[in-house]
């Protein structure tokens, strides 16, 4: 596979990197250089780093999306699923509209006069790493500004440049681990029937947006990130839940929970493990190696998701006691855009992933009604991410959509590679594309990472620890 066979050669770059650094001195003034960069550059990049923050859909006639949602869905039950012209949902970005185009250009000035200078380095890591950053974000500046000038298809070609894109092979790769996915979940349901009945508690118990804010603020205490400036914080502005170093809207790092969010045990686990256990812990260590908040480099995200899906799984293997499937991301987001990139619309394609996520509800032994409804929700927020920015309607035009969230499948697969080559603990220290691992090494970048690694285990663990701790209060019920 492709991707297996990239993040092969990767690793090979990060252990030779790492050889040659090994017992060599580390070039202060070089490291201080680009420290010097990546601060200038931070100034301008944080306002991108979540680009999609400027164009998180609401819905049209003053409608919010969930309004504009449930008018599509209602549309849909009494038009049928089959009727031609059907009714998409209409995107409006209010939040798009108050960006200053002067602004916008004016920093993409500001960060190419940045990479002037870069450019002109002698050292060979630093022109690589500060180039690749600023290529980064002058590509999210450029979709903000395609977008509002609706030019569609140039704001797809940053997106391509930010976040990358699909292909057949991953296309190909999400269809097989669909099929395998279905007939894991059939024996698995037959094999683990005691168990599953036995831990039927997870799925039963629920948590509102108060008592995950909560609980997230415990597993930022037990995991020693207490004083690390994080603040959770309950939303009227999101649709799920993120973790953020960097938002123009607060003074410090934030764990973003939306208003009326509600989920269940299993999955305020899985996601104490995911935000708290991935993304928090490669934020606050990021920053004490003095990279501030910046992302360096495309790929960052893609390895950060995956790590965080690594880190679900190991949850529940120790919850549960059994084995999960292989992959545990979802292939949806692929399939979808699969199916955006070949010119489906919104409703087509919903309908499309709808039919899937069903299947995969019934296969689970969930009922007629619990699968529907799970259905939806995993449909409108597939079919939401993926149009974001773009026009649901497609009006027969190529199919442009919103890459981001090949990350989680793609990463997954990557992260797995690295962990198994025991290199994994990068991601958790910084927030990198892995490509530019080796130049941070050479720079001396991780040249005291050892001495953190107890810590960074005891914080990607912190959701087993909450879980070893409490799961005697529920079992015995």
């Amino acid at each position: 596979m492709k991707i297996e066979e990239n993040i092969k050669n990767i690793i090979l770059e990060i252990k030779k990197a790492e050889r040659e650094t090994k017992s060599k001195k580390v070039n202060l003034y070089q490291k201080k250089k680009l420290i010097k960069y990546l601060a200038e550059i931070d100034k301008i990049g944080s306002n991108y780093e979540m680009v999609y923050s400027y164009f998180e859909p609401s819905g049209s006639d003053n409608r919010t999306f969930k309004e504009e949602l449930d008018l599509f869905l209602e549309k849909r039950k009494t038009e049928g699923k089959n009727i031609k012209n059907k009714y998409c949902p209409t995107f409006t970005y209010p939040k798009l509209k108050e960006i200053s185009i002067k602004r916008l250009k004016e920093d993409i000035r500001r960060l190419e006069n940045i990479e002037r200078k870069a450019v002109k380095e002698k050292n060979k890591d630093i022109k690589i790493i500060i180039c690749k950053v600023i290529e980064n974000f002058i590509a999210k500046i450029n979709i903000l500004i395609e977008l509002k000038g609706n030019n569609l298809e140039k704001a797809f070609d940053n997106v391509k440049i930010a976040y990358g894109d699909i292909d057949e092979e991953l296309v190909k790769s999400a269809e097989k681990c669909y099929i395998e996915k279905i007939e894991y979940s059939k024996n698995y349901q037959k094999k683990f029937k005691k168990k599953i009945k036995e831990i039927g508690f997870l799925e039963k118990t629920y948590f509102n947006d108060k008592e995950i804010k909560k609980y997230f603020e415990i597993a930022l205490e037990k995991a020693g990130l207490k004083d690390s400036k994080f603040e959770v914080i309950i939303t009227k502005n999101l649709r799920t839940i993120d973790v953020r170093y960097n938002d123009s809207r607060y003074e410090h790092p934030v764990v973003l929970v939306p208003e009326g969010r509600k989920v269940c045990m299993r999955k305020i686990l899985e996601l104490t493990a995911h935000e708290i256990g991935a993304h928090a812990i490669s934020n606050f260590y990021n920053d004490k190696l003095e990279l501030r908040g910046l992302s360096i480099g495309r790929n960052w995200e893609t390895v950060h998701e995956g790590i965080a899906l690594l880190n679900e799984t190991e949850l529940r293997e120790k919850i549960l006691g059994i084995a999960d499937f292989k992959i545990k991301a979802l292939p949806f987001f692929i399939l979808a855009m699969d199916k955006a990139k070949k010119g489906y619309n919104f409703a087509e394609i919903f309908d499309y992933i709808y039919d899937l996520k069903y299947k995969e509800e019934i296969v689970h032994g969930k009922s007629e009604k619990t699968s529907e409804k799970e259905a939806i929700f995993r449909t409108e927020s597939t079919c939401r991410r993926i149009f974001r920015g773009f026009n649901p309607r497609n009006d027969g035009k190529k199919g442009m959509y919103f890459s981001k969230d090949l990350s989680y499948f793609k990463g997954e697969i990557e992260a797995k590679r690295m962990k198994k080559a025991g290199v994994d603990k990068y991601i958790y220290l910084s927030k990198v594309d892995p490509e530019l691992i080796p130049s941070l090494l050479r720079l001396g970048i991780y040249k005291n990472c050892n001495t953190y690694e107890k810590e960074i285990s005891k914080i990607k663990n912190v959701a087993i620890q909450i879980w070893e701790e409490q799961k005697n209060k529920y079992i015995l019920k």
